[in-house]
């Protein structure tokens, strides 16, 4: 279900960027749920494959932040923006996974891995919390960087746009997907780097100490 956050109309993308880049101070458990909240938006937006559920993981009540969650919103910055769709948005796609855009599974990914440190940033961590974002990160960045390895590592040509055109500026464009497609392998790695490292401590501080071994191994088989 919806992160009770969203029951506002008023919350949508451009309002919680909006106060997530904020400089008034913020609870720990406010951001938590404006993390989570923007996590469940944009994953509506991921092709159905991309998104078991069609929804983000609903916001756990036993965090151990202080819960200092604002009860009304009278205005927001920006708030008159155009409203997210809060249905999955089914879209076809035919082609073979390594010609899958993999920007948006980027930003999502991004967005876990902060919510997955706000969690262990708490007066008292929430390693629990925590391991399951990072382990969410940890297995889809390896699943990308699987699969760009194995293809062009280039983002998606627009729809009519064919990567090998033969024309003005084509071999331009070409050269650019190339350009984009490493920068976006290169970020991936670096997601799922920075989530073994948190694995490692997370799992040292739940006392897991076979599973920091395990991920440690796993962090430095990448660096190698």
């Amino acid at each position: 279900m919806p992160p009770p956050i969203l029951d506002s109309p008023l919350f949508n993308l451009v309002t919680i960027n909006s106060l997530l880049s904020s400089p008034a101070p913020q609870t720990t458990e406010l951001r938590i749920q404006l993390l989570s909240a923007k996590i469940h938006l944009l994953t509506r937006q991921l092709p159905l494959a991309l998104s078991p559920s069609g929804r983000s993981r609903p916001v756990p009540s036993t965090s151990k932040c202080p819960a200092e969650l604002p009860t009304t919103l009278t205005s927001v910055p920006d708030s008159t923006s155009t409203q997210i769709p809060t249905s999955p948005v089914e879209r076809k796609d035919n082609s073979p996974g390594s010609e899958r855009d993999p920007r948006p599974e980027v930003e999502v990914m991004q967005v876990r891995l902060e919510l997955a440190k706000t969690y262990m940033g708490c007066n008292i961590p929430d390693y629990t919390n925590a391991e399951s974002e990072l382990s969410v990160v940890e297995k889809g960045t390896k699943g990308m960087i699987k699969r760009l390895s194995k293809g062009s590592g280039r983002p998606r040509p627009q729809d009519g746009v064919k990567g090998g055109d033969v024309g003005v500026g084509g071999g331009q464009q070409d050269e650019q997907g190339g350009r984009d497609g490493d920068g976006v392998l290169k970020q991936i790695k670096e997601l799922r780097r920075e989530s073994l490292k948190g694995l490692i401590e997370v799992e040292e501080g739940l006392g897991k100490g076979n599973r920091a071994v395990r991920w440690r191994e796993a962090l430095e088989e990448m660096d190698a």
